[in-house]
């Protein structure tokens, strides 16, 4: 997800102020993360892994995937446009808001992408 913000800001579909906005939006939250998550934290270790969730219209498909489920092997072109960048900059920011080792990894991948 870090890979298509950092394109989607290069190309000019995400604007830094939004990029600088979610930055200021999260490190605000730092204090809240902290407090309220210490003591959910050792119920989220079971989950080993993690996917992202995002409307299957944004996919683009010989078959449309809706109502259907996708055939073994079958890919899809996930193509970002100005019209949905945005959706991936707030799902970052979700990811941010999970835990604390996610808060900071988000800050890191923002900090990383607003210095290029």
């Amino acid at each position: 997800m870090s890979e298509m913000i950092y394109y989607a800001k290069q190309l000019g579909l995400i604007s830094l102020e939004n990029l600088e906005n979610t930055l200021k939006y999260l490190e605000k939250q730092k204090q809240f993360i902290e407090y309220n998550f210490m003591i959910a934290r050792e119920r989220f270790r079971s989950h080993q892994f993690g996917g992202m969730h995002f409307s299957t219209l944004e996919l683009k498909t010989a078959a449309p995937l809706l109502n259907r489920t996708a055939m073994l092997k079958e890919y899809a072109l996930l193509i970002i446009r100005q019209t949905n960048a945005s959706m991936f900059l707030e799902m970052l920011k979700i990811f941010g808001l999970l835990s604390q080792a996610h808060h900071n990894d988000v800050l890191k991948i923002l900090e990383k992408i607003l210095q290029n």
